[in-house]
């Protein structure tokens, strides 16, 4: 995001970026440009994680939440969300999400209370919701819980199917993908925000990435894999018109393919299969056929014609970011980040 404050903060904190160290060498760090890249990293054997990376991947700051605060969050950071000046860092093992100031990341609150095992969280009208699985041996207590953005406290939670995952926020309709955390599940869930009343979308399983395009909103259905003891089911992309919320379009992936990532941009869709990334137009009713590329990839992201990945290696040591332009139709050079990384947001 361009904007003149995040200049004039990384001046007043730029004793904080020079004095940050990259994982991959012991070279200074100087202080990133307006437009940057964030990578979240789970973690595993140590700590979940932050780096702040340029666009142009040469300035590289690991462990940013760590050196500006002296502290670590612990496992597993999950995500991170945004809104207005603030970020909120989900970190599922502690039960914990972490406000900071979105520029310079340093700590502002901790919001402890009422959670159980937070992944995601999406923002309307002053409020945080954010998804649950609460005790993954249970299938029946799952839930949002329901943020009071100025106070940092959890006012009221709504109970909903096993596995709530990721969520988009359209008008007021709250839409929540249900991948069934430790078990599966086949749900989208739509929370009317207004009377908190839930309505449940039966799709193909584990349904995990949305993007919203308009009033459709595309959900990549993972499928279960073949080693799964249910047995193996077949994943694709389903299409949910909002105004209705009726499922429109399902299109089947192979038995055995199974997707994981997905993104869009200019009427396109990018999902992987396998370290394959294929695009499809949303025009389109069949799958394409041919790869654009593939690589190792653990989370994907895409900005201007740029894809943006992740690899986290042996998620013992420090993981990878790379690019791959679509209109040159090649990779860039990696840069090392944290343990585990997962997801990649800009600002």
């Amino acid at each position: 995001m361009k904007i003149t404050r995040i200049l004039l903060s990384l001046i007043t904190v730029t004793s904080l970026f020079v004095s940050c160290q990259s994982d991959d060498d012991n070279s200074l760090i100087e202080p990133v440009s307006e437009e940057r890249i964030i990578v979240s990293h789970e973690g595993a054997s140590v700590s979940g994680s932050t780096s702040i990376i340029s666009l142009d991947l040469k300035t590289v700051n690991n462990k940013f939440y760590d050196t500006v605060n002296e502290e670590e969050l612990g496992v597993f950071q999950q995500s991170i969300g945004f809104n207005d000046d603030k970020a909120y860092i989900v970190v599922d093992n502690q039960n914990t999400i972490t406000v900071v100031d979105k520029v310079s990341f340093k700590k502002q609150a901790s919001i402890t209370e009422k959670l159980k095992t937070p992944r995601y969280i999406a923002f309307a009208n002053g409020k945080g919701y954010v998804t649950n699985w609460g005790d993954t041996s249970l299938a029946t207590d799952d839930f949002i819980a329901v943020i009071d953005l100025a106070s940092n406290t959890v006012e009221s939670t709504i109970a909903v199917a096993e596995g709530p995952e990721q969520s988009v926020i359209k008008g007021n309709k709250l839409y929540v993908s249900h991948k069934g955390g430790f078990g599966i599940n086949n749900r989208v869930s739509v929370i009317d925000l207004s009377t908190s009343n839930v309505k449940e979308i039966e799709t193909l399983f584990l349904p995990d990435e949305m993007v919203l395009v308009g009033d459709d909103l595309w959900v990549s259905c993972e499928g279960t894999p073949v080693w799964r003891p249910e047995g193996e089911s077949i994943g694709g992309l389903i299409k949910i018109d909002t105004t209705t919320d009726e499922i429109t379009s399902s299109i089947e992936f192979p038995l055995g393919q199974h997707t994981s990532q997905m993104v869009f941009e200019n009427g396109n869709i990018y999902y992987t299969v396998s370290n394959e990334i294929f695009e499809f137009a949303i025009t389109e009713t069949t799958l394409p056929t041919t790869a654009v590329t593939e690589g190792a990839i653990n989370g994907m992201a895409i900005r201007d014609g740029i894809i943006y990945v992740v690899d986290a290696k042996d998620f013992a040591s420090g993981g990878t970011l790379n690019t791959y332009d679509l209109n040159e139709e090649k990779w860039g050079t990696p840069v090392t980040v944290g343990v585990a990384p997962a997801k990649i947001y800009f600002q």
